[in-house]
């Protein structure tokens, strides 16, 4: 598990692989396995490359014979780590892209406002349905304000005939706001 051999640790005292920080965490964690009679939590191991494995410490403590042991389990989290860190740099990355995606909207819908106002709309028509996620209701209420205003474009309802503030998919296109 870290490539170092039993006869290594033999007589090796342990708080040299770790900073007095991390010490002092461990030396809790074990009181707290005494007092309570186990413990589990989160750590690492030195390897002998350097590196650190990660790990979850379960331990626990057995009275015998008048004799208190401790009985110690480490398992290797370094895949499961691996794999939250790959998740939210993805999380980051898909954060990012939405952001950029939400201002490229939000200019298109500026420019063309700036070109072609109120476009047979009378006062202009602006459904609200931000966080509407069910695609059949932003349907609906697509061909209801194209109802309300013939002359209105798919290409242009979509890219800003619609402002975003509902706050339920589950809203029907006669729930949702409709501002003139």
């Amino acid at each position: 598990m870290t490539g170092i051999s039993r006869q290594e640790l033999v007589g090796f005292d342990a708080s040299h692989f770790y900073s007095s920080q991390e010490w002092s965490f461990l030396t809790q964690q074990i009181e707290v396995a005494f007092r309570a009679g186990h413990n589990r939590y989160a750590f690492v191991l030195p390897r002998k490359d350097g590196s650190r494995l990660p790990v979850i410490i379960s331990s626990r403590t057995l009275q015998t014979s008048g004799s208190q042991l401790g009985i110690l389990t480490f398992t290797d989290i370094s895949e499961q780590v691996r794999a939250e860190e790959e998740l939210r740099a993805a999380n980051a990355k898909l954060q990012k892209r939405q952001m950029e995606i939400e201002e490229d909207l939000r200019l298109a819908a500026r420019i063309q406002r700036s070109l072609v106002p109120n476009a047979g709309m009378g006062e202009g028509v602006d459904v609200n349905f931000s966080q509407t996620t069910d695609f059949g209701t932003r349907l609906r209420c697509m061909r209801a304000a194209r109802r309300r205003s013939s002359s209105i474009s798919i290409c242009r309802f979509w890219s800003f005939a619609f402002a975003a503030r509902s706050s339920s998919s589950a809203r029907t296109c006669s729930e949702m706001s409709v501002e003139r």
